[in-house]
């Protein structure tokens, strides 16, 4: 960042705009001064290209490891994030909200645990109970299914990581420091000190490990700056970074490496420099068909194009824009999707109860049918779609129980929900 202007110059320059300030105040020719209303913001979220003054701290911001990770993925994405600061709507999804929960229970855990408590997995139990988040969910079988999944998360890291004395000396640690000439934050869900005095930082991860390894970790930017601020906090101390991966139990460790470290710092000036001279240009991926800035940026008004999806066009325009239509129409799909969901478990248990018992006699197939229907209709869906989908329903059953009961051969339900053109009639308006 050699062209940035030190704290020096800076002081320097305000202190000549304020003698320039004073002359015209001694002046006897009664020439009123500029408004300060005219001279330009000094910390415009909008970068303009050009060098006016105050450009030294309109893009100056502090940084961490998830808006670095966030940059590197897409500078643009970072601009709209946290530069023009656009405000998105966003629903909560179901992975942060497992996420979130398996992060407070472990933290309240440790933190209201004392030294001489032995582990317990029911208080671990206890605090996942009153800490777990609802939302996100599509119904509750899908939420039941995440809470078995996180109970069974909490029982693999009770096994494998509480048969020790516990070492922790802080828990959910937030910093925020002077790296290099920037501000840099983060959080530190453990730390832990070892017997001979040294530190191990603990990082809780309720994904799957990467498919790197531990290599991957020690390339990762965001390791590398955390042993480098870390050091900062607690010099010489920190010696390793331990990465445990809920679901699965298994755990990923680093060691300190002094030239990886070095490495870090210089890719981390890098990307401030670039933040500093508003270098926001977008880069294509596969994220950019769910990114939420895709009416804001010009990469992502241009779809992005495959094999599969050239495939689709050429076969049927129509079905092409109805997919891309869809993906925009969140709340509908959701909807739309739990509905047939609901019918495939309801057929699929009326083909797995008559494989073995004669079928009903016919004029009892469809009242039964559509009664199972009902039953397992997800209560997601709003009061007005659940009664426009009763007569949709009941002819979609009038016309499909005839033929599934005269083929009775699996897999037909999947096929059924494909072609089924009477499904359209569920969509909510």
């Amino acid at each position: 960042m050699a062209d940035k202007p030190d704290l020096f110059s800076r002081l320097f320059r305000k202190t000549q705009d304020i003698k320039k300030d004073l002359e015209q105040k001694d002046k006897p020719a009664p020439v009123a001064r500029p408004a300060p209303a005219a001279k330009p913001p000094a910390t415009s979220n909008i970068p303009t290209g050009k060098d006016t003054k105050g450009t030294d701290t309109k893009n100056k911001i502090g940084l961490s490891g998830s808006k670095i990770e966030l940059y590197q993925t897409c500078p643009k994405k970072f601009h709209f994030t946290y530069i023009r600061k656009v405000k998105k709507p966003s629903a909560p999804s179901p992975h942060l909200s497992f996420d979130q929960s398996l992060h407070t229970t472990l933290g309240k855990y440790y933190k209201n645990k004392r030294v001489d408590e032995p582990f317990r997995l029911d208080r671990l139990f206890a605090i996942l109970d009153e800490n777990w988040d609802p939302r996100g969910y599509e119904d509750g079988e899908q939420a039941l299914e995440y809470r078995h999944s996180a109970e069974s998360a909490l029982r693999l890291y009770f096994e494998r990581y509480c048969q020790t004395p516990p070492r922790h000396i802080e828990v959910d640690y937030f910093f925020k420091i002077d790296l290099s000439g920037g501000e840099y934050s983060g959080k530190i869900d453990r730390v832990d000190r070892h017997p001979d005095g040294t530190l191990e930082l603990i990082d809780y991860k309720s994904g799957k490990p990467p498919y790197g390894g531990v290599t991957e970790l020690e390339q990762s930017l965001a390791v590398q700056l955390m042993f480098a601020a870390t050091e900062k906090i607690w010099p010489g101390k920190v010696k390793k970074m331990t990465f445990i991966y809920l679901k699965d139990g298994s755990s990923l460790s680093v060691l300190r490496n002094n030239a990886e470290m070095a490495l870090a710092e210089k890719r981390y000036l890098d990307i401030g420099e670039a933040i500093y001279q508003g270098n926001f240009e977008p880069v294509r991926s596969s994220a950019c068909g769910f990114c939420d800035f895709q009416d804001l940026c010009p990469v992502g008004q241009t779809p992005t194009l495959n094999a599969s999806k050239i495939r689709s066009f050429l076969d049927c325009p129509h079905k092409y824009a109805a997919i891309s239509n869809t993906r925009k129409q969140k709340t509908q799909t959701s909807h739309l999707r739990s509905i047939l969901r609901s019918i495939d478990r309801c057929m699929t248990h009326w083909h797995s109860s008559t494989a073995i018992t004669a079928p009903p006699p016919t004029g009892a197939r469809k009242a039964h049918c559509f009664r199972c229907y009902l039953k397992q209709y997800p209560p997601i869906c709003p009061k007005k779609c659940r009664i426009r989908s009763k007569t949709p329903g009941a002819s979609i059953y009038k016309t499909i129980s005839t033929p599934f009961f005269q083929s009775r051969k699996p897999g037909w339900s999947m096929s059924l929900l494909n072609t089924t053109p009477s499904i359209s009639a569920f969509r909510p308006q």
